[in-house]
């Protein structure tokens, strides 16, 4: 929430070094969102920070907690982490996880 409202009142927030770190650090903690059950909360704490910060350019480590082989709550997450990302953001993915028979209605 603070990332987003600092980038709120600034043009090129992106590109930032205090912005890029913070991050880089919470995509740092999901990874490739191998999960297991002893860093599940971490990695859906992280998510939810990344949806409350609302940088586009965190997608493609969101879209890497969507696959059938993540918990579902951590899809979840994954799904709601785009809340705040910009309208242009690439929502392929997740259009593709909502759309699939084969995913949980959740």
């Amino acid at each position: 929430s603070m990332v987003h409202n600092y980038c709120s009142r600034r043009d090129y927030c992106s590109s930032d070094r205090a912005v890029t770190d913070i991050m880089q650090q919470l995509e740092g903690i999901v990874g490739r969102c191998n999960v297991n059950d002893r860093d599940i909360k971490a990695t859906i704490t992280a998510l939810k920070a990344i949806g409350n910060a609302g940088q586009s350019r965190s997608t493609r480590v969101v879209d890497k907690c969507l696959g059938n082989s993540v918990p579902q709550e951590v899809r979840v997450a994954a799904a709601e982490a785009y809340r705040r990302m910009p309208c242009d953001s690439d929502r392929q993915t997740l259009l593709t996880a909502m759309q699939s028979k084969s995913e949980d209605a959740e």
